[in-house]
């Protein structure tokens, strides 16, 4: 087991599987969140629901930065490692990524649908 090996079942492997656990885990926060937002009736609550709302949206989709990014971070530095002779362009790039990019823009976009529409 060379030094590349212990780099990726180390430390790479288990943070990019990190990065797709905190998917679920940041989609059922946002759905409660949301759900604690349509069905609150306490009148202090109520009157700053708008700034809750906001700030609870801005909150998560920092989070949902954050943790793309360490996605795609560890993605590259796993595709260097295995493909030290390769080199990666735009379309490998987004093809390597789909599934995560799609999860960064689809949860912004419930996040901020949802923030517009209730």
């Amino acid at each position: 087991m060379g030094e590349d090996d212990n780099k990726l079942t180390g430390r790479i492997y288990p943070t990019i599987l990190s990065c797709v656990n905190n998917r679920y885990i940041i989609l059922l926060g946002i759905f409660a969140f949301y759900s604690f937002i349509l069905t609150t009736e306490v009148k202090s609550i109520s009157e700053k629901l708008r700034d809750i709302q906001l700030y609870g949206s801005i909150t998560f989709s920092v989070i949902i930065i954050f943790n793309s990014l360490n996605y795609f971070v560890n993605s590259a530095e796993q595709f260097k490692i295995e493909n030290k002779n390769h080199v990666d362009d735009c379309k490998q790039w987004i093809k390597r990524n789909k599934m995560e990019l799609g999860f960064l823009i689809l949860s912004n976009f419930i996040i901020w649908f949802a923030f517009c529409v209730i």
